[in-house]
């Protein structure tokens, strides 16, 4: 079983790619898919896509959606749609049953792995403050970052 989320990795605003600019985040960037197990090692870090990209949306572009199908993923709400399980929405008008208020406090509690995940994923300076390289180099940053996390891990 694994756990999927998203997170920006800020590159600060540039003229040439104002299109990555994250609304919800108000910050610019490209969005990263990170899977890790329940924990909290890391299994996978997606391609960057556009900041705007939403979640789930960059599950599709990223080919991650395929892999996904064949396994057993917990996610945020983000996901709805998915193969990946999420946790219960509120029924409209209507209030949680006591199962299904245990069942999204335990989907939570599950899900904190990941963002520890990718607290160590950000740990590294070039991801955790503004990117100022090369913007054409960025995916290769990233996946040097995620090898050397692979290293430390002793994967």
């Amino acid at each position: 079983m694994g756990i999927i989320d998203g997170t920006l990795l800020p590159t600060g605003d540039r003229a040439d790619h104002r299109d990555d600019h994250s609304g919800k985040r108000r910050r610019s960037g490209p969005n990263v898919q990170v899977m890790s197990d329940l924990d909290g090692q890391l299994l996978a870090v997606s391609m960057p896509t556009k900041g705007s990209t939403p979640d789930r949306r960059a599950c599709t572009i990223t080919g991650c959606e395929d892999t996904l199908a064949e396994y057993d993923i917990l996610g945020d709400k983000a996901y709805r749609g998915t193969s990946v399980i999420a946790t219960i929405q509120k029924p409209y008008r209507g209030d949680f049953s006591p199962g299904h208020i245990d069942h999204n406090h335990q989907h939570s509690a599950r899900r904190a792995a990941v963002e520890r995940c990718i607290a160590h994923l950000k740990h590294r300076k070039m991801t955790s403050t503004r990117y100022r390289g090369p913007y054409k180099e960025f995916p290769a940053v990233i996946r040097i970052i995620t090898t050397l996390e692979f290293y430390r891990l002793g994967w």
